[in-house]
């Protein structure tokens, strides 16, 4: 029978090994598994893969104003997430540990309960920000979801830069048309579950592949944001320099 889990009893499935060149020489590294996924908020696809367990106070991200005087533990705020692939599609699944859920209220995306997902595609590291012939450049893909009953994402990419991450005008027709994407989120006893699925522009992939990434889970318990936890932990402006962030590699099926 399909259920949603509700633990966070897990085990990291992360190595410090030397790929990617010397800007990720020591980055953490976990596997994306080949394997077919149903985009359904239920994680019976994903038994067999190893989570990535992410929790304390070191994953804490404390810029703009945040403090770990905010969190109040592991039941607070903790997450893990797993990785897969198949064809040019990844698939993420976070098991989101929070105790007090909030309705989308903050005008951003990720001032509100928000899973984030960072992604280098040709793990290159470096600032996400440079210069081509005069003209900002922004490097690397990100996807962040909002949590909701019909959850709404976000891709940093609008006509109008105001405009990319504001909670009114999600970008959830621009990642299914263009992004091939999918999300569903379920909640738990102990938060939520968020399942997503996107194909990365341009991007084509294959077995034994590396990806830089990053991920994050931002926590709102109705009165601002009040937590951000991130994968490789309290790095500031991670968001803007690709070489903090993490690495998968594509395997074969298991």
């Amino acid at each position: 029978m399909r259920h949603v889990m509700t633990g966070l009893a897990l085990v990291v499935a992360c190595m410090a090994i030397g790929c990617g060149g010397p800007a990720k020489l020591l980055a953490p590294t976990c596997e994306a598994v080949e394997r077919k996924i149903s985009v359904d908020g239920l994680t019976e696809d994903w038994r067999g893969i190893q989570p990535v367990l992410v929790q304390g106070e070191n994953q804490l991200w404390l810029g703009q104003g945040m403090s770990v005087d905010n969190w109040k533990g592991n039941a607070d705020l903790s997450y893990s997430w797993r990785a897969a692939w198949q064809g040019d599609k990844l698939y993420f699944l976070f098991i989101v540990a929070d105790d007090k859920l909030a309705e989308p209220a903050e005008p951003l995306s990720f001032l509100n309960d928000c899973v984030l997902i960072y992604i280098d595609p040709f793990n290159e590291g470096g600032p996400r920000l440079a210069d081509a012939d005069g003209r900002t450049e922004v490097r690397g893909q990100e996807v962040q979801v909002v949590v909701s009953s019909s959850p709404g994402v976000f891709v940093g990419q609008a006509d109008d830069p105001l405009c990319m991450y504001s909670v009114t005008k999600p970008q959830t027709e621009l990642f299914q048309s263009k992004w091939k994407g999918q999300v569903a989120m379920q909640k738990t006893p102990l938060g939520y579950v968020i399942e997503v699925g996107f194909c990365v522009p341009g991007l084509s992939l294959k077995q034994g592949q590396m990806l830089g990434v990053e991920t994050g889970v931002c926590d709102n318990d109705g009165s601002g944001r009040k937590n951000l936890m991130t994968w490789i932990g309290a790095k500031r402006d991670f968001w803007q320099n690709m070489s903090l962030w993490g690495q998968v590699r594509l395997v074969g099926r298991r």
